[in-house]
């Protein structure tokens, strides 16, 4: 009856540890990263009326082999390649000033302490590095095919 209690107190303690040394005393700092990644792999001049395209704002879609297209993937990478945080392209849009089709994105939880930042659109398409300070900024990044 001894042993059983000695067990039984053997447990409980080894759970209360085990709770205290967990992540939530020690919460991760994350933050999100955002901006804007311009396709050229179509362009804006390839339209009947691009000017009037683009300062409507008319949607456009990439290539199905673009990695840059609506709900394709977007991650953030640290500098050994570890992916970070990932999120998804809305849909695109013309805009004026620019050449390609232009698509927003979002990518929230981005652990802070890094030493350096790459944002990745599929596999094909990598930007940076960055610093966090730059990369907390919105991006305006832009991806041109060879």
């Amino acid at each position: 009856m001894m042993r059983r209690s000695i067990v039984r107190a053997l447990l409980a303690s080894s759970v209360l540890v085990g709770g205290c040394s967990s992540d939530a005393a020690n919460p991760v700092e994350t933050f999100t990263v955002s901006g804007t990644y311009e396709n050229q792999e179509v362009n804006v001049q390839d339209l009947q009326r691009p000017k009037e395209s683009a300062a409507a704002g008319v949607g456009c879609e990439g290539f199905r082999s673009s990695p840059i297209k609506e709900g394709g993937p977007i991650t953030v990478i640290d500098g050994e390649g570890k992916t970070l945080a990932g999120g998804s392209f809305s849909g695109g849009r013309w805009v004026t000033g620019r050449q390609g089709c232009v698509f927003s994105w979002t990518i929230p939880n981005v652990p802070a302490g890094s030493k350096s930042y790459q944002v990745m659109a599929g596999q094909r398409a990598k930007a940076g590095p960055f610093t966090e300070t730059e990369i907390r900024n919105p991006l305006s990044l832009t991806w041109k095919p060879a």
